[in-house]
């Protein structure tokens, strides 16, 4: 099913407009697009953060055993 054809069927079952069964959605998909975008974003910035401090105890990890 196509999103044109989803707003014929939303609009039917409901009984309201296909214009304001568009508008719905449409805020729909940008209310959505937004939350996954700053799930990403917050999973990106907490990967980032867990790769430095690994990366950093890699080089501590590593003088220790090249002072050894």
């Amino acid at each position: 099913m196509n999103k044109r054809e989803l707003i014929g069927e939303v609009a039917r079952r409901t009984g309201y407009a296909e214009e304001v069964c568009t508008r719905v959605l449409d805020m729909f998909e940008e209310v959505l697009g937004d939350a996954v975008a700053d799930k990403v974003k917050d999973a990106s910035d907490t990967f980032r953060s867990n790769a430095a401090e690994a990366l950093d105890l890699i080089r501590g990890l590593f003088r220790k055993k090249t002072e050894a």
